[in-house]
């Protein structure tokens, strides 16, 4: 068995544990509560598991073919949760459609990712900061949506995701340095302009608990004080399953989701807790794995956008859970409760599985029409390099989307370098 069948299996192998452990945290948290929840996910993982069955068959250049259609479609249902979405805890995120709750902005992630790596594979010179233009562009429609809904958690997960691909395709440090500290100056203007009464406290109470009073504590404070007290009664092997204290006594708040990862200590232990940890860190590195093995510029950049969505939102969960990072609502991959998030990082990573099947020679699978685009790109540059009169070194002319000072993910370099 050849290495490529190997890591599709693992990653199938690894997102079905995870979905299995969640499904039965899930089920202990329900039993206290007497919802019968489950029964939605349930729903969920039956639709995400045909999903993931389907999307490994599809020929990843047929999805990047539509890749723009897709990032399309996904704004305008985001411009309809405005419009015709539900409410609930204060915030419109989600559309009902045949009896299920959908979330447009979770979708948005494979959607974005998609189109920012069909972009940047075209878009070679990166030694002008102009250039990176039109990658704000794009980053800038769906941040701006959902950050309205308001969902500042899942708004910020997109500005990773672009530097991250940005710079395996080929930018310059220079310029990613200074969109870091472009955003850091905007954070604090959001901050102080922005950003919610509510979602200001969760600030205030996660770095400066130590000066809350008594009754901010009962109120600002309240959900991080229980998380941080669920993980610490869980010890090394937990209470066991369905029987940890603060789930049974039902102490902790939206514990099927946000704060899953702290029943998860409670009732398995740190043992459990560093086994689910594990298991996301080894999702993590099958997919730069695929990344690094595959030849597709565009493929490349997918799995890194995906990789860095995925280890982002689950390193955001456990911090929250940790009290490292201030209170936000993101749930944990294949494990909270949330259809949405599940069904999208199952198609997640059956993106990943079937650029894991692509052919790994030639010009990774493109069509004919793409290769003509990449060709006459090589031969623009060359024409420019002939009216300059400079003349070519060997290893000059690289595929487009690798051209600058090196390809970062697998460590390339030419002669000029």
């Amino acid at each position: 068995m050849n290495e490529r069948r190997v890591i599709v299996a693992t990653i199938a192998a690894l997102a079905v544990s995870l979905v299995i452990c969640g499904f039965l945290v899930q089920t202990s948290i329900l039993e206290v509560t007497g919802d019968l929840g489950h029964r939605t996910q349930l729903k969920w993982i039956l639709l995400s598991a045909i999903a993931a069955s389907v999307v490994p068959f599809i020929r990843f250049r047929v999805v990047l073919r539509r890749a723009y259609e897709i990032f399309g479609l996904t704004l305008v249902l985001l411009f309809l949760v405005p419009l015709i979405g539900v409410s609930r805890n204060y915030s419109q995120r989600w559309l009902e459609v045949g009896g299920l709750s959908l979330q447009p902005s979770e979708l948005m992630k494979i959607a974005f990712v998609l189109a920012l790596a069909r972009l940047l594979r075209y878009r070679g010179d990166f030694s002008r900061f102009r250039n990176l233009v039109p990658a704000g562009f794009l980053v800038a429609l769906p941040f701006g949506l959902i950050f309205g809904q308001p969902d500042l958690s899942t708004s910020i997960l997109f500005i990773p995701t672009t530097l991250s691909m940005l710079f395996v395709a080929g930018a310059e440090k220079k310029h990613i340095a200074i969109i870091l500290c472009a955003g850091a100056i905007t954070a604090g203007l959001v901050f102080f302009t922005l950003l919610e009464p509510y979602q200001r406290e969760r600030v205030v109470s996660t770095f400066g608990s130590q000066t809350l009073t008594k009754a901010e504590r009962d109120r600002e404070g309240y959900q991080l004080e229980q998380a941080i007290r669920s993980i610490a009664i869980g010890g090394f092997s937990g209470q066991g399953w369905s029987k940890g204290t603060q789930n049974r006594l039902n102490m902790l708040p939206y514990r099927h989701n946000d704060f899953i990862f702290a029943v998860v200590a409670e009732e398995f232990g740190f043992f459990g807790s560093f086994l689910l940890f594990v298991a996301l860190l080894a999702l993590l590195f099958l997919i730069l794995r695929v990344a690094y093995l595959t030849r597709d510029v565009a493929a490349r950049l997918t799995c890194v956008g995906l990789g860095t969505m995925l280890a982002c939102q689950a390193l955001v969960h456990i911090g929250v859970n940790l009290g490292l990072v201030p209170t936000t609502g993101m749930t944990l991959p294949f494990v909270s409760a949330g259809g949405t998030s599940l069904l999208t990082f199952s198609v997640a990573m059956a993106l990943v599985a079937s650029i894991a099947r692509e052919p790994a020679h030639g010009f990774g699978g493109l069509s004919i029409r793409e290769q003509l685009e990449r060709l006459e790109n090589l031969v623009r540059v060359r024409s420019k390099i002939t009216s300059q009169k400079s003349r070519p070194e060997l290893g000059q002319f690289r595929p487009s989307g690798l051209r600058g000072n090196r390809s970062r993910l697998t460590g390339y370099k030419d002669s000029r370098d």
